[in-house]
């Protein structure tokens, strides 16, 4: 990670990742890895400091994407192997979520 303000860095993970999505409170990072979604926490008060390890959400399959909901909810789809020249939308999926 790069402060665009400072130019400082600082490594988020050993093992590199991709497509990285912020939590709507900015105080968790969410990139995939493999097979993987892998979620970190981060303090973003007094400059940028990830506090512990990264560790996975959720092992879903090597091709898949993600997005993080306004409300903090993952939503994970798994890209299909045959995709057809049909698309399926869903309109208001999300008054189908669970409320905490």
């Amino acid at each position: 990670m790069v402060d665009l303000e400072t130019g400082s860095k600082t490594l988020i993970t050993q093992n590199g990742g991709f497509r990285p999505v912020w939590s709507p409170d900015g105080e968790t990072l969410y990139y995939s890895l493999g097979c993987e979604l892998k979620v970190v926490d981060v303090n973003i008060t007094d400059g940028f400091r990830v506090l512990g390890q990264p560790r996975t959400a959720v092992v879903i399959g090597e091709d898949f994407c993600f997005d993080v909901s306004d409300e903090g909810h993952i939503v994970v789809a798994r890209r299909m192997a045959n995709p057809s020249s049909l698309v399926d939308v869903i309109l208001n999926w999300s008054s189908t979520l669970e409320k905490p």
